[in-house]
């Protein structure tokens, strides 16, 4: 007798069928499907979570008339999105910097995030370097020492200059991405 008879003769029995009988209630013809995520809230994937970008960050920046004053609340909305930028970085830099190819694509979306937080931060930032848009000198120098840290060299395109970069560059002996090992000299 094969294998494959033997399964059918299994199935056929009267065990399975009690077995599948008990776990399908009656009336229905399929048990019912299991629930898509936890109910017990979203699930966890590090040790810590981002928080969400706030909403009037996501949303297209909007013009300022001349005597609008720079709120309080807008310079947390800045300061929540630098360290949601360096949060996704520290994330990328960590843990995504030797991944296989195969499973990229969980820190190409990370990327995706890191690097349209800092053209947000960056459109701020340019649309906030008004003297009028503050109440006092002292605000819009410690503004404009933000904006030099802001617009400082050294901050990292992630699409253009993925972390796994380098790792691919010391695995081909220093010759970057595009190299044949086999090429003739």
């Amino acid at each position: 007798m094969s294998w494959l008879d033997k399964k059918i003769k299994l199935l056929k029995s009267k065990k399975s069928t009690a077995l599948l009988r008990s776990a399908v209630p009656s009336g229905h013809s399929q048990p019912p499907p299991l629930p898509a995520l936890p109910r017990n809230g979203p699930i966890q994937v590090a040790a810590y979570s981002y928080q969400p970008v706030p909403a009037s960050t996501n949303s297209v920046l909007q013009r300022r008339e001349k005597r609008q004053k720079i709120t309080a609340e807008e310079l947390r909305e800045l300061r929540e999105l630098i360290r949601y930028r360096y949060a996704l970085d520290v994330e990328l830099w960590s843990k995504h910097r030797k991944v296989k190819p195969y499973s990229r694509y969980v820190a190409q979306d990370l990327m995706r995030k890191s690097d349209s937080a800092l053209v947000k931060i960056r459109r701020m930032v340019e649309d906030w370097d008004k003297r009028s848009y503050f109440s006092s000198d002292d605000e819009y120098f410690k503004f404009q020492e933000i904006k030099a840290r802001v617009e400082a060299e050294g901050k990292r395109n992630w699409m253009r200059q993925p972390p796994w970069m380098e790792a691919d560059a010391a695995m081909r002996g220093g010759q970057g991405v595009d190299a044949h090992p086999h090429a003739a000299t």
